[in-house]
């Protein structure tokens, strides 16, 4: 009715978001640029919905545009730097959060971004400097809460679950102070799983029950995929498949399809933990379809077309997710156990070397950490 209402736009758009239709978004957006070009900043959403999208080519050129007319902006510098680090170019990403900090000096989001490029690159040293240096900077409850947020993926990049835990307990006491109840609650629901992958599911599933009790129907169904997390890490698909009906329902009820992926990914875990790849691999797929920048699907389907005796399928997967991840400790296990099973033993030391030293810490009982070591008992590292 109203072809040219820019609020109209503005309102479908976060509807859109809410249902996780990246294309509708896409289409959105360009169309309050067509409507008022001045809106430039506009940019930096289609940048950051191209990068969802799994589309890099088209994010760095929607960044790029906004970096000739605003050479000096340093979110659009941070960004770039981001795409950077997802290719695994990590120099390049390091000079540009140089840059972006000499602009932007109090800016903690770039101190966080130069320590997840730390991260990725591999050097844990660099990254806790610039953690400790991003927690002095912290001045808000808000801020303090992204630092503490970058620390948990620092420890948990390191299989070093119990000083995650202990970081996220610490931020769940401080987000009441700015954030409402119901979020608080949610990072309770999802933040639950990692308690069980140490060995501990007791207080796992003590964590869901305080998130249902603060949150309100029908959003206490939310607790539901705190249990989903639970029970994967348990690897127990009976349980896991008890929880779908409640998460359906939520998702479908409330048009919540940014927690679709989350579904398709528990799906494909039942059907792996039970032999049925095929149907595995089509649930990931699925999650992928949703997911396309996040490399770990790939892992996913690679280990299953690895059990299916595909291994020149699930190597090929397994390099592209190594582009964004080179020292991914996931998935270079991953890729040492689908070189082992094509023979070549000594590519699947190199791998299964590289995930050895990025868990050199990690905590004794993380399942991961316990089966790599497993693995390099078996290849004689």
């Amino acid at each position: 009715l109203y072809p040219d209402d820019i609020l109209a736009y503005q309102a479908r758009l976060q509807i859109q978001n809410v249902r996780n239709d990246k294309e509708g978004a896409l289409e959105s957006l360009n169309k309050i640029v067509e409507l008022d070009p001045r809106q430039r900043d506009i940019l930096l959403q289609i940048g950051d919905l191209h990068e969802a999208r799994g589309d890099k080519v088209a994010a760095k050129e929607a960044f790029g545009t906004y970096a000739e007319e605003f050479p000096d902006n340093h979110e659009v510098m941070a960004r770039i730097a981001a795409l950077a680090r997802e290719s695994g170019e990590f120099e390049n990403a390091r000079d540009l959060y140089d840059r972006a900090m000499i602009l932007a000096p109090a800016d903690i989001s770039l101190v966080l971004g130069m320590a997840s490029t730390h991260v990725a690159a591999g050097d844990f040293v660099s990254a806790r400097r610039e953690l400790d240096g991003a927690l002095t900077m912290a001045e808000t409850p808000d801020s303090r809460s992204q630092v503490l947020s970058a620390m948990e993926n620092f420890y948990l990049t390191q299989g070093q679950y119990r000083s995650a835990i202990r970081v996220m307990e610490e931020r769940f006491a401080e987000a009441p102070t700015f954030q409402p109840a119901i979020l608080v609650a949610q990072q309770k629901v999802f933040g639950a799983g990692r308690f069980a992958e140490v060995g501990r599911a007791d207080d796992a599933f003590a964590l869901v029950d305080e998130a249902r009790a603060e949150l309100v129907p029908p959003f206490d169904a939310l607790a539901a995929f705190g249990e989903l997390q639970i029970n994967m890490a348990l690897e127990d698909p009976d349980a896991m498949e008890a929880a779908f009906p409640t998460v359906e329902a939520f998702i479908t009820s409330l048009q919540y399809e940014i927690l679709r992926p989350n579904l398709l990914a528990a799906q494909g875990r039942v059907h792996e933990l039970r032999g049925e790849y095929e149907e595995a691999i089509a649930r990931y797929e699925a999650e992928k379809g949703l997911r396309p920048a996040d490399s770990s699907v790939l892992m996913k389907i690679a280990r299953c077309y690895r059990a299916l005796g595909e291994h020149g399928r699930s190597l090929e997967l397994l390099q592209e997710a190594l582009v964004s991840a080179p020292n991914g400790p996931r998935t270079n296990y991953e890729a040492a156990l689908t070189y082992e099973a094509m023979g070549r033993l000594d590519e699947a030391r190199e791998h299964l070397s590289k995930t050895q030293a990025i868990w050199a810490g990690a905590d004794p009982d993380f399942r991961w950490a316990v089966r790599a070591r497993e693995a390099a008992e078996r290849m004689g590292i």
